[in-house]
């Protein structure tokens, strides 16, 4: 059961922990550092067409110190991305439209706001172009949620500099 108390669907994009409910890591005051850097946490922008997903994801985030909103189309991440005001993108590359190799395309022309890629495309080719496109990392699903918000932290320390909170 997922923590809204929801059994995930065989199709759901990511994992569970063996149908236990994944738990939050924490620093050794048991409290998570992440928090701390905005009320609510740092924002995130998840531009997917799979809503059920990006719902999960949403619930997800939210304990581990990220507030995350969802878009489902390529133009209208795009338009939301370049306008700035997330710490990190999470772009699916089959989209709606603009698909979202051309997202980080158009992206990089403006922003260096770090990108993850998640995707069912997980060949070797796709996760190259989308590393060569710009992306900061690339995470193939079906993917552990735990291992999503590990490359998310691990991303952001290097976009924040030395010196910022780990």
């Amino acid at each position: 059961k997922d923590r809204a108390g929801r059994v995930p669907s065989p199709a759901r994009a990511c994992e569970t922990n063996h149908g236990q409910p994944l738990r939050r890591e924490t620093n050794k005051r048991g409290d998570d550092p992440m928090n701390e850097t905005l009320p609510g946490g740092r924002p995130v922008l998840l531009v997917d067409d799979d809503q059920p997903l990006c719902r999960m994801l949403e619930e997800y985030l939210a304990p581990e110190g990220f507030v995350a909103t969802a878009v489902h189309d390529g133009a209208s991440g795009l338009e939301m991305a370049a306008a700035g005001g997330f710490d990190i993108v999470i772009l699916d590359v089959m989209l709606p439209g603009l698909d979202g190799f051309e997202v980080l395309r158009r992206l990089r022309a403006t922003s260096a706001v770090p990108v993850l890629m998640l995707t069912a495309r997980g060949d070797d080719v796709d996760r190259i172009v989308g590393l060569e496109v710009g992306a900061d990392d690339y995470l193939a699903k079906p993917f552990n949620p735990r291992e999503l918000v590990a490359r998310l932290r691990a991303i952001l320390r290097r976009a924040d500099g030395p010196g910022a909170p780990a």
